[in-house]
């Protein structure tokens, strides 16, 4: 019985982690954005599953959310970094701000960055209390993060973020793995979720399944990979 916290476990993929961990026998934490924007969460029923909204966004809130986790939780076995916002997240206006040159905005760029790369730093930060040998951090990453890949325009927010997300779980991994704790980053595939949207190749539950698996088989010599949600090597 493993102990797993989720973030952005509201909807999509992270929704599909929490209900995978619970049918496993897991013990979960969920962590959505808000009281209010529980989603798929209130449909789930576990002695096994415990709620702790946490805005991943924004730091104070962050560090609340970690108090009341660790004063509930007694270590963590994974910590699943999966909340994140693509430029379809919002509105019109934010999508232009994140993808198009001309009309590339600061504040919209800043957003992305704050809950896709700096989000996932803070909670891991956060919840180091938690994490002891043989922990394992995955951030959920994407191959819009990979430098190799992205030969086409566009996207700018998503993309930089991603390969953010990635230098920091590099630098994470390296400064974890004299406690033994490993980090490594996962594209999770084109899932069907909000934003991969419904032509996208995989359920949300073959990628969270998988990439669960994959989180239970990662060894130390494992720390600081990019990885696909089948377990290969991904190109940076």
């Amino acid at each position: 019985m493993r102990r797993i916290l989720v973030t952005g476990a509201a909807r999509g993929l992270g929704l599909a982690f929490t209900r995978a961990a619970l049918e496993r026998g897991d013990i979960v934490v969920a962590c959505p954005r808000t009281h209010e924007s529980l989603g798929g969460l209130e449909a789930l029923e576990s002695s096994r599953l415990t709620i702790v909204p946490m805005d991943i966004g924004d730091p104070q809130d962050v560090r609340r959310a970690s108090q009341e986790i660790i004063a509930s939780v007694g270590g963590l076995e994974v910590l699943l970094n999966s909340a994140g916002v693509s430029s379809r997240s919002f509105d019109d206006a934010f999508a232009r701000g994140a993808r198009d040159l001309r009309s590339l905005s600061a504040t919209v760029l800043e957003t992305m960055f704050r809950i896709n790369a700096l989000g996932p730093l803070m909670v891991t930060q956060a919840l180091l209390p938690l994490l002891r040998s043989g922990a394992r951090v995955v951030n959920i990453s994407s191959q819009r993060g990979s430098l190799t890949l992205t030969t086409d325009g566009n996207n700018y927010g998503y993309c930089a973020t991603k390969a953010a997300l990635n230098s920091f779980t590099r630098n994470l991994a390296a400064d974890l793995a004299p406690s033994g704790i490993v980090a490594v980053m996962v594209h999770p595939g084109w899932v069907r979720t909000d934003m991969g949207g419904p032509k996208a190749d995989l359920s949300p539950e073959e990628a969270a399944s998988a990439i669960l698996a994959l989180a239970d088989g990662l060894t130390i010599e494992d720390s600081g990979r990019f990885l696909t949600w089948e377990g290969e090597d991904h190109p940076w």
